[in-house]
């Protein structure tokens, strides 16, 4: 919606919107039922586009790309996604052959789609209409007319015919009440969707533990979840993965499978452990840096708190040198996180401190600077990882930062990082060709 204001909806006698009786601020929406056999009429209001960037909207974090709709196991269907307006099902009985409604806003708004669907009596869709970019005035009040045309039940492949058909599909969830619809419209073997559904449970199933939060009763196979959770062991490397899963169960249980969206490939002891949020690989660093590739800095600080960075030109800079195993066309961006092998992004703060990452330079020079921030933590000690993007997917280094106090009063090179390499038959290398 363009603009943060809330949309009111009251359910209006049809004869009253037509004669223009009802209140003279907003929109009252006048449905005919056109002969499809309704007898109810339920609106729905999609406000915001799903975003899988926006975690402020999109709070089941779906990649806003499809929705299965029920029974279990049905196919996911792809189209543009809606979240509702408000939770409540907003519903009218059709009077005559029409059922209105009336919304108001306390400043002029715009709706970007609007479904209206039929029902009967025993809550079965019939008819479906969608209306875009619904302007609701403020200082004043009209009317707005539409129609529902006959419609069957979705489908995931094409109808018999060339012929264009709508259809729509109406379920629901109790806790809180709410509703989901996707409306579709076939034409010259094409399907246009739309769903407009609630951004807290957007497969409208009551499960709080999802596995697929975009499916009805939804599972998710070996490497299919959007977030990885394990180590899979391939023949070529360790690599990222995630679980199988059931709706319903919270924690994931299942076969770790390899990611199916890209290869990302990590040092070999890291398939001994179990799972990727654990502090199992940052042991094996601690305890047997030796046994892996993995980056060493050396990061000089001033003597006395707060510790920052030594003063002077290029006393916050250095550069690592992964060239030697890296083909020129294989070495993509290079992002870094701290104590994590998620959330990646051009820097990271360690215990104060705020490192970045330059894109890498022929033969895959990558700069890190720290930006800003002192010293707080305790631990002279700090554990993080730099990814490396590559044509297949990416590749996962360990990184050690070892903060020291100079002793030698800032003078001469603070800021070194080095590659070692001691397990140069390591297979996460075989992402970087």
């Amino acid at each position: 919606m363009a603009t943060a204001s809330p949309v009111w909806l009251a359910l209006l006698a049809a004869a009253a919107a037509t004669a223009g009786c009802f209140s003279d601020r907003g929109l009252a929406i006048e449905v005919d039922v056109a002969g499809t056999g309704a007898t109810s009429v339920e609106l729905f209001l999609g406000k915001t586009a799903c975003d899988p960037g926006d975690a402020s909207q999109n709070l089941a974090g779906i990649d806003c790309k499809s929705i299965a709709p029920p029974p279990s196991g049905s196919a996911p269907l792809r189209g543009s996604i809606w979240f509702r307006d408000d939770l409540a099902v907003d519903a009218a009985r059709v009077s005559g052959s029409r059922a209105a409604f009336q919304l108001r806003s306390d400043t002029t708004a715009t709706v970007p789609i609007v479904i209206a669907v039929g029902l009967t009596a025993d809550d079965r869709a019939v008819g479906v209409a969608t209306l875009h970019d619904v302007t609701i005035p403020a200082g004043s009040g009209r009317v707005l007319s539409t129609a529902l045309v006959p419609a069957g039940a979705v489908q995931p492949t094409a109808p018999a015919g060339t012929a264009a058909q709508d259809r729509v599909q109406v379920w629901r969830k109790t806790t809180p009440p709410s509703s989901c619809v996707v409306a579709e419209h076939w034409e010259d073997g094409t399907a246009t969707r739309s769903f407009v559904v609630p951004s807290q449970d957007p497969d409208c199933d009551d499960v709080v533990d999802e596995c697929n939060p975009a499916a009805y009763l939804g599972t998710g196979t070996p490497g299919a979840a959007s977030r990885p959770d394990c180590f899979a062991t391939q023949p070529t490397a360790c690599v990222l993965g995630s679980r199988a899963c059931m709706d319903g169960s919270a924690v994931r249980t299942g076969t770790c499978g390899p990611q199916h969206n890209a290869t990302i490939c990590v040092p070999d002891p890291f398939c001994t452990c179990t799972s990727i949020d654990d502090a199992c690989w940052q042991d094996q660093i601690r305890t047997m840096p030796q046994a892996m590739p993995f980056i060493d800095c050396s990061v000089a600080t001033t003597e006395l708190a707060p510790l920052t960075v030594c003063p002077g030109p290029g006393q916050d800079t250095t550069t690592i040198e992964l060239g030697d195993h890296f083909m020129a066309s294989a070495c993509g961006t290079a992002t870094i996180a701290s104590s994590t092998l998620l959330g990646f992004g051009s820097s990271a703060t360690f215990g104060g401190a705020e490192m970045t990452l330059a894109s890498p330079k022929k033969p895959c020079n990558v700069s890190m600077t720290w930006k800003s921030g002192a010293r707080t933590s305790a631990d002279a000690v700090d554990i993080g990882a730099i990814r490396i993007a590559t044509s297949t997917g990416a590749l996962i280094l360990p990184l050690v930062l070892r903060f020291h106090p100079t002793v030698d009063a800032c003078v001469g090179p603070q800021f070194s990082c080095m590659l070692m390499d001691s397990m140069p038959d390591d297979r996460v290398w075989s992402c970087a060709q």
